[in-house]
């Protein structure tokens, strides 16, 4: 309900801004399948006149970048930041947004360092050895009973100081948003599919 104006906006200016990961950026369904909520409020009411900077896997160290960017010559009367889901994305990390500031490294860094710069190569052979890519593809059948993603699992100081360095981004934007003259900043908390189930 609440009142957008009709003025015209200049080009790719919008009146509200949003920031998330998938389930903001939507579309992830095959066959023109899905949406996005931004999208689906446009629907509703085509005065909504958003930009949309969501993008898969977005947490708020990406989402903050996109943020300062877009507001160095202009003002959204609204912004909109939606990272529910995408908040602990910083742990496998080496080099996270607030790290000097929170004076913390997450436990395991150094073995995702590891395995990135292993995948690196790999992919860089894949792409420039014929050879190499058909070993690759022959061994990726042979063991692909047997091979399984390892799950790395935070331990509780990883989650806090994830959530720490997604409360200073916040925190930032908040700040921000007020002393450029933005009138509503919403925290945009999504449902998840567990949150549909009957509960006992």
């Amino acid at each position: 309900k609440k009142d957008f104006s009709k003025k015209k906006v200049k080009k790719n200016k919008a009146d509200v801004i949003i920031f998330g990961g998938s389930t903001t950026f939507g579309n992830n369904c095959e066959q023109q399948q899905s949406s996005s909520w931004p999208e689906e409020i446009y629907k509703i009411d085509n005065r909504f006149n958003f930009k949309n900077f969501a993008h898969n896997g977005f947490d708020s160290d990406q989402s903050s970048i996109l943020f300062w960017k877009y507001t160095v010559n202009f003002t959204p009367k609204i912004v909109m930041w939606a990272h529910k889901f995408n908040t602990l994305n910083v742990i496998g990390r080496n080099n996270y947004k607030n790290k000097k500031k929170l004076n913390y490294e997450f436990s395991n860094n150094k073995k995702n360092n590891f395995f990135s710069k292993i995948h690196s190569i790999n992919k860089t052979l894949i792409d420039s050895s014929l050879f190499y890519s058909l070993l690759d593809k022959v061994i990726l059948r042979i063991n692909f009973k047997s091979t399984r993603p390892q799950l790395i699992t935070p331990n509780k100081e990883d989650i806090k100081y994830a959530l720490k360095n997604f409360e200073i981004n916040t925190r930032e934007a908040i700040i921000h948003s007020k002393n450029i003259g933005v009138k509503n900043f919403y925290l945009v908390s999504l449902f998840h599919r567990e949150e549909f189930k009957p509960k006992k």
